[in-house]
């Protein structure tokens, strides 16, 4: 059991959805590219990741949770490049309205430094993003157009492969999507692949 909330009354839990808009969707039809293949996606609200300030807020987190009444979830957790990264799996019996109302409420929470929506493929794969993009740039493309794309986008260099070409760019806000930042990539013709990097226990490529 969770220790009790600290800090956030039961009043505030409940008027909190009120205050904010709905959980962002990712256009009508989400989608990736692999091996230039698009993958369509559906949206999966009991799924959801993230980074977290501080580890130790992982209790806040399951504690609010609890307070919106969801199951206990499946936790992921990961230490990237320093970073608190999690990823919970609520089922499939959790309520709609309630995801929501939680959802709601993280979105604005300055605990969270970055949070993510999950997706599922159209054979129902799970697909639970990372905040990173991974992506081989051509030839012939130059350096000044990645730093120019990094400026727009705002999105950091994580690693880089000068050998293979390999670039893995990583979101650090909330707000930058990385599936749109990797179909955003893909589209200027300068690399040979672009794909958010994901957690998954499936081959979620249909």
């Amino acid at each position: 059991m969770w220790p009790r909330l600290v800090g956030l009354s039961v009043l505030s839990v409940l008027l909190a959805p009120l205050a904010c808009s709905d959980w962002p969707v990712i256009g009508e039809s989400p989608f990736y590219y692999y091996n230039r293949r698009k993958i369509e996606l559906v949206s999966a609200p009991e799924l959801l990741s993230g980074v977290l300030e501080r580890r130790e807020d992982e209790a806040w987190l399951l504690d609010l949770a609890s307070a919106f009444g969801l199951p206990e979830p499946q936790i992921r957790r990961r230490t990237r490049r320093g970073l608190a990264w999690f990823s919970l799996d609520f089922g499939s019996s959790a309520s709609p309205v309630q995801l929501s109302r939680f959802r709601r409420v993280v979105m604005v929470n300055r605990r969270l430094r970055t949070f993510y929506n999950g997706y599922r493929t159209l054979n129902g794969s799970r697909v639970i993003l990372t905040g990173d993009i991974v992506a081989r740039l051509k030839e012939s493309t130059t350096r000044e157009q990645i730093e120019a794309f990094v400026r727009r986008t705002g999105v950091e260099i994580a690693e880089f492969s000068e050998r293979f070409r390999r670039y893995v760019f990583s979101t650090v806000t909330r707000g930058q999507d990385p599936l749109k930042i990797a179909n955003s990539l893909h589209e200027t013709g300068w690399v040979t692949y672009s794909t958010p990097d994901f957690v998954t226990d499936i081959n979620p490529f249909p």
